[in-house]
């Protein structure tokens, strides 16, 4: 069976054609542009690539869509995303604010902005010496568990996608950064201890490679920022 992405014209056309050597030239002369069109077919499946559309581009849907209360929601539940990067930007100023750095990473972008590529992982903070570097997430699942890998066509380009950002950051650590995966928790019923979950770098790293699925909320640490600003060398 022939993959849509793989599709020529003249698998549709009829053998009274393709027995034209002239019409069959033109055709061949096609499929470059024709395979171009095929691939960039899914940018038009919006709603099923929610997750991966920049926040501009959600916003605007949210505004075309007339979601109501989308401005003021404030909640993981609310608006996924939303209330973890307001918090880590709010923390960003504040620690910004106190004598130390931080920022977020953004993807690499032309002039125009054209998306070229990701950034490497989210963001880093530097605290009294030490570099802090991490990756953030999301655990929608309301378990116990951070789901490392996904199933089907689609997980296979998150799980890419979360293997580079491990590789990145162990590269982080092993050059004496402090590297990791902050995973918010859905903690509504009030049942965890807290909510925010470090996962080392090098965990991830070795639990991607080895195909685990899974990590446990009780495998990570607990993301404290006022610990973390008052451990001094």
């Amino acid at each position: 069976m022939q993959k849509i992405e793989n599709s020529k014209l003249e698998f549709i056309m009829p053998s009274s054609l393709t027995r034209d050597s002239n019409v069959l030239a033109v055709s061949r002369s096609l499929d470059t542009e024709l395979q171009r069109v095929t691939q960039v077919c899914r940018e038009a499946l919006i709603m099923m690539r929610l997750d991966e559309l920049d926040e501009r581009v959600v916003d605007m849907l949210a505004w075309q869509y007339h979601v109501d209360f989308y401005e003021l929601a404030d909640s993981l539940e609310d608006r996924p995303g939303n209330m973890l990067e307001n918090y880590l930007n709010q923390l960003c100023g504040f620690l910004n604010g106190a004598g130390f750095h931080a920022h977020k990473n953004n993807p690499l972008r032309t002039y125009e902005g054209k998306y070229i590529q990701g950034e490497p992982f989210d963001y880093e903070f530097f605290i009294h010496g030490k570099v802090y570097c991490f990756d953030a997430k999301e655990n929608m699942s309301g378990g116990l568990v951070w789901r490392l890998r996904l199933t089907g066509s689609r997980g296979a380009k998150t799980n890419a996608r979360i293997l580079k950002q491990a590789s990145n950051l162990l590269n982080c650590k092993r050059n004496g950064a402090e590297a990791f995966f902050l995973v918010a928790f859905n903690n509504k019923s009030n049942l965890l201890p807290y909510s925010l979950v470090m996962y080392d770098a090098e965990l991830v790293y070795n639990s991607l490679i080895n195909r685990i699925r899974t990590l446990g909320f009780d495998q990570g640490s607990e993301f404290d920022i006022d610990k973390i600003i008052n451990q001094k060398e």
